[in-house]
């Protein structure tokens, strides 16, 4: 069963939940311009954030180097939403990669757009997606592919959201060269950071799972000389070279791979894990213990459970999601995945919205508690 929710409803849930206020550790950079930044209640009394109000753009240049925290205000807690592709835009030309695809056929109005603004109806920040294999195969060029995240990114500022931009996935690279790659990245860096609205980079989805695709060879794969790891931090300091805070998702399908160290983690300024099992409120915790978690604030980048399980596990789900933010003073919020279904199919629908753009409360109320204020 399925209902409507209005924003006002979402984002007041969260302030309304009692969940108690926890403070945000601040660099004196931050400390500085503290004062400049609106408070995330007053999401709550739009449909819309005054971007301008709430600019960085006094944040010192250094600021990047000095901490290794998101370029969010201390005020907000992230309630944020994937955006996704959709199978049916796949093509021959596509080499088998969705996301090249998305990025090939561009369905501005039809899929784009209406998934962006549906995020703005339930979250404050949207990760959103990019495919160097559209620029590999020639479906697009560098220039075609900068102009559609531009679109993306003003409408995204005009929603008055946040934007956590995702470089792409090894696993959908193809024969795009090191040079191409470091090209692509530091012109892309370079459009991120005239928005204030841009609270980091994820370099890579999940690049320790390309040993894993590796082991069903692909023409699709990253397949340069160059090992991954250090492939993917030379993308991540071209992007950090534009001020911009990056790091290196991984996935959890466990409660024991939170400490099995992976080489990038020490690499990025902040910590973002995708949790796919049911956590309890203290599992983050041991990861600030360590020494490529110290003093790191962290994202969930991805959460999230498809229809095959029953309404009841995915709540719980969503709820326990919900009780490991709140109680990780490091976690500066989660992202769900998806917004929409990128096949409509049980084992693909994962989406808050179905494909007739209507919640799904089973998730979506518990969705609703996520904390947005962060003090």
């Amino acid at each position: 069963m399925n209902r409507q929710i209005s924003r006002q409803a979402l984002l007041r849930g969260a302030i309304a939940s009692g969940a108690g206020a926890l403070f945000w550790p601040r660099s004196p950079a931050e400390e500085s311009v503290a004062g400049a930044v609106g408070r995330l209640r007053s999401l709550s009394e739009a449909n819309h954030v005054d971007l301008k109000a709430m600019s960085l753009s006094n944040v010192p240049q250094n600021r990047w180097q000095e901490s290794t925290y998101p370029a969010i205000p201390a005020e907000l807690k992230i309630r944020g939403v994937n955006h996704v592709l959709k199978f049916e835009d796949l093509g021959p030309q596509d080499s088998n990669g969705v996301w090249a695809a998305m990025w090939r056929v561009w369905d501005w109005d039809g899929w784009i757009r209406p998934q962006l603004d549906d995020i703005a109806t339930v979250g404050n920040t949207v990760r959103f997606w990019g495919s160097t294999l559209a620029l590999a195969l020639s479906n697009v060029s560098l220039n075609q592919y900068l102009a559609q995240w531009k679109q993306a990114l003003d409408h995204i500022q005009t929603l008055g959201l946040y934007v956590y931009p995702c470089g792409g996935d090894l696993g959908s690279w193809g024969g795009y060269t090191v040079d191409e790659s470091v090209k692509c990245y530091s012109e892309l860096a370079s459009l991120l950071a005239t928005y204030d609205n841009v609270i980091g980079m994820d370099i890579v989805n999940e690049a320790a799972l390309l040993p894993w695709h590796q082991t069903k060879p692909s023409d699709r794969l990253y397949r340069q000389p160059q090992p991954y790891e250090q492939f993917v931090q030379q993308l991540g300091e071209a992007v950090r070279a534009h001020a911009i805070p990056i790091t290196y998702s991984r996935s959890l399908r466990s409660a024991e791979q939170w400490m099995v160290e992976n080489p990038l983690d020490s690499a990025g300024d902040f910590l973002d894990f995708h949790i796919y099992y049911k956590p309890t409120p203290a599992d983050s915790l041991g990861v600030y213990e360590t020494s490529w978690g110290k003093g790191k604030n962290m994202v969930i980048g991805e959460f999230g459970m498809n229809t095959t399980e029953s309404a009841e596990a995915r709540s719980d789900y969503y709820e326990a999601i919900r009780k490991l933010t709140s109680n990780d003073p490091n976690c500066r919020g989660a992202f769900a995945w998806a917004a929409y279904d990128p096949l409509p199919t049980p084992d693909w629908e994962y989406g808050l919205f179905d494909r007739q753009r209507t919640l799904r409360n089973d998730i979506a109320d518990p969705f609703s508690a996520f904390r947005i204020d962060g003090l």
